[in-house]
């Protein structure tokens, strides 16, 4: 298995720093980079296949870049509503363009009435769609 291609791999290859590599590939508003640089940059971790370290860029900036989807439904009733896939598709396809990952989890049962808000709170997730929830009762629950 080959290690994984790191900002100090593109900054060798295309002549530059690592400081203007994270510059051109966090996209920072306000640092001045020209384009010819940019665009080199760029074409150099295109060509090295280089994939950003995402734990590494939670560690950094403190967002998951990930959404979760907590959807309250029994499962027979996911396969025939036909709102819920739909919906799922263009969540997901907003995400994407984006440049986030949707997260789905379908419960029914849960096995305690908090668990999407402890999936919040851990940080593992910037945002969360709770899709069918129960006014009046715990999420999830009958």
């Amino acid at each position: 298995m080959t290690r994984p291609i790191t900002t100090h791999d593109i900054a060798r290859e295309a002549g530059v720093s690592r400081t203007t590599v994270s510059y051109v590939l966090s996209n920072r508003p306000g640092i001045s980079v020209s384009p010819k640089t940019r665009k080199r940059v760029l074409a150099t971790a295109r060509k090295l296949g280089y994939v950003p370290n995402s734990a590494a860029e939670m560690l950094v900036t403190g967002r998951s870049r990930d959404i979760g989807a907590w959807s309250c439904s029994r499962p027979e009733l996911i396969s025939v509503d036909g709102f819920i896939p739909i919906m799922i598709y263009g969540l997901n396809e907003v995400c994407r363009e984006r440049g986030y990952r949707l997260s789905m989890e379908a419960v029914h049962d849960p096995p305690g009435g908090d668990d999407y808000l402890d999936l919040a709170k851990s940080k593992r997730i910037d945002s969360m769609i709770v899709i069918n929830p129960r006014k009046g009762i715990p999420p999830c629950e009958r």
